[in-house]
């Protein structure tokens, strides 16, 4: 949601945007106020109003009427003897408006006798096409979370991951993250389910973070609780207010398990990655997962759990793991990699080593000067360097030969197939038919639906694109034909 200011007054705006049907997040913002909650401050306030207003400038409906009944509990709301409620209302609301309140895109606009957009209209594509072919639109890339040449590992407005074992530092690579954005101006958001206050703020001091840019700049949130329909709209309305340019959520494992979701049940994990991370997503910011995955001699590539975690990612997916005794502690340097999961971008590819983080105390480090008494880097791996058309058409021939080359036999109906033949029932069971061998020789391995062998890394790429086609879904007990998401639910 970008700032695009409103050149009339509150009424006409009011008037430009009334008489559609409210959408879900308009519906969502007033619900608790619908239960009988009240605005427990000015802030509050303020921010309520602000994300009513850009989610009208959004093309959102059923704004101006939201904001009537959030008026009314306004002025039901207790307050300090001497204030004018109205008279406070009213000066929110002229802000709010005059900032965020411009023209809606027209992708999503609405009229006052039909429903609004959904995102199944026919898009236009113009501008997206003449944009990217004369150079006025470029091609996605990630902006957050900077390496050392200053190439950066996460999108804007997208989801992200970065997983790993316990003790590899995903939390220091997510909040040298946070001090780079804080450095640069910008506001940072911590979501943490798994520590405290005093650990956030000692390593961002450690990090060398000002004082000043934590209190005023870092949003820390520590929940303990579900994250109920109130809560979610505050939370939305938080991050609309604020701008931030980085969201962490530390960690998913946690956060389900805060909801009472099984992670293993993918109607449920996916329902979470739509609720919670991918509308903060839908404001801005590049979010950040952190999830935890146990050590694998096979190197796997994804964190424990439902393999609708995979499909959530939007932008990019990290593996995070210290080799060998490069680990780090008080006082003790060392170093992390950072593998790249997935990127559907595609700024890198699958398996690619990315980035570096290098964590070392400095001299200062255990005398009681706690501020820069820590340095870290994420040292990049990759770069990369200008080069003539001639050798670009060469490498994105190889490319193109190495996508074929990796798709081979990545046929989803094989799955399908397998599964409706009420075979493959358990997930290393229905891995093993792609993987193993049915008594031919290596040179013309056979897989035991009597086509190619994959691999067990092709095989499970090919579960998980079934998976992700709405082909099979897991029940808990097994795999099952068809799609298990609930109704509505759309995966990028």
């Amino acid at each position: 949601m970008s700032a695009t200011p409103w050149t009339g007054d509150v009424e006409e705006w009011l008037s430009v945007y009334s008489g559609t049907e409210a959408s879900a997040a308009v519906l969502a913002t007033i619900r608790p106020f619908e239960a009988g909650e009240v605005f427990s401050g000015h802030d509050v306030m303020l921010s309520v109003q602000t994300y009513l207003v850009k989610l009208g400038s959004e093309g959102h409906g059923g704004v101006p009427e939201a904001l009537a009944f959030a008026e009314q509990t306004w002025l039901a709301s207790p307050h300090t003897p001497g204030e004018d409620p109205a008279q406070e209302w009213r000066n929110g609301l002229i802000g709010a408006v005059q900032k965020y309140g411009g023209a809606p895109r027209a992708t999503h606009s609405v009229t006052r006798d039909s429903r609004e957009a959904t995102g199944w209209e026919q898009q236009d594509l113009r501008d997206v096409v003449q944009g990217l072919i004369d150079g006025t639109r470029t091609r996605l890339r990630p902006t957050v979370g900077r390496t050392s040449v200053g190439q950066a590992l996460f999108y804007a407005a997208r989801v992200n991951g970065l997983a790993g074992a316990s003790g590899d530092g995903k939390s220091w690579t997510a909040l040298h993250t946070c001090a780079q954005e804080l450095a640069d101006g910008n506001v940072a958001f911590y979501i943490d389910y798994e520590d405290s206050s005093d650990g956030i703020v000692t390593r961002l001091l450690q990090l060398g973070v000002e004082p000043e840019a934590i209190l005023n700049r870092f949003v820390y949130l520590n929940p303990d609780t579900s994250l109920g329909d109130a809560e979610l709209a505050r939370l939305l309305a938080l991050v609309a207010e604020r701008a931030p340019t980085v969201v962490i959520v530390d960690s998913t494992g946690e956060a389900l398990a805060a909801e009472g979701i099984n992670p293993n049940a993918d109607e449920e994990v996916a329902l979470w990655f739509q609720r919670v991370a991918r509308a903060i997503a839908k404001l801005g910011p590049a979010v950040v997962v952190l999830d935890h995955m146990s050590k694998s001699a096979d190197g796997g590539l994804w964190p424990i759990g439902s393999q609708r975690k995979r499909a959530a990612i939007s932008g990019a997916q990290y593996i995070q793991e210290v080799l060998g005794d490069a680990g780090f502690s008080e006082g003790k340097a060392g170093q992390a990699r950072l593998k790249c999961a997935k990127d559907r971008p595609g700024t890198y590819f699958k398996g690619q080593v990315v980035a570096n983080l290098r964590i070392a105390p400095t001299s200062g480090h255990g005398t009681g000067n706690l501020r820069g008494s820590v340095l870290a880097e994420l040292e990049s791996i990759v770069r990369v360097p200008e080069i003539s058309n001639d050798d670009r058409d060469s490498l994105e021939r190889l490319a193109e030969r190495e996508r074929q080359r990796f798709a081979e036999g990545l046929n989803t109906a094989r799955v399908l197939e397998f599964v409706k033949a009420g075979n493959g029932t358990s997930k290393r069971r229905l891995e093993e038919a792609f993987v193993g061998v049915s008594g031919r020789s290596a040179k013309s391995r056979v897989a035991k639906d009597g086509q190619k062998a994959l691999g067990r890394e092709k095989a499970r790429a090919l579960i998980e694109q079934a998976v992700a086609e709405g082909l099979v879904h897991w029940t808990g007990n097994g795999y099952a034909e068809g799609t298990a998401l609930v109704r509505g639910e759309a995966d990028e």
